[in-house]
């Protein structure tokens, strides 16, 4: 393949590590990789494990496990900062295990306006998006 994507995968993975060997290995030389996945282990909440997820990566170790793998990376994006002082707030604070209708419909009709003040905010970001390159 020349491509493989690879959105809100790892997470749930007991060996992360080996499905991004399995990936490279899969991958023609100069093959591309997209990878998202939640960031912020100190946001990890009822949330998470009711979603089942077994982690939630720092962009160190997410860059490690790519390196690892045999890829190299070549941009690590972080996406929706506005989301994770809620994430927070519904996770720690309030201890819910889902997030409302209500919540993701508000969410989604302000969309336009959160996307244009993200990289503002000086915070990190609700998830890390990573592009990385398998060598020729």
């Amino acid at each position: 393949f020349d491509t493989a994507i690879c959105v809100n995968v790892l997470e749930y993975a007991s060996r992360p590590r080996e499905l991004l060997a399995a990936l490279h290995a899969a991958l023609l030389a100069g093959g591309k990789l997209l990878v998202l996945v939640p960031q912020g282990p100190a946001l990890y909440a009822g949330i998470d494990r009711a979603l089942g997820h077994q982690r939630r990566f720092k962009e160190r170790e997410l860059r490690d496990l790519l390196t690892g793998a045999g890829f190299t990376v070549r941009r690590v994006y972080q996406l929706n900062k506005i989301g994770a002082p809620a994430w927070w707030l519904s996770g720690r604070v309030f201890r819910r295990r889902y997030i409302s209708k209500v919540t993701l419909k508000l969410f989604d009709k302000t969309v336009w306006f959160w996307r244009r003040i993200d990289g503002l905010l000086p915070w990190r970001g609700l998830s890390l998006v990573a592009v990385a390159v398998k060598e020729d």
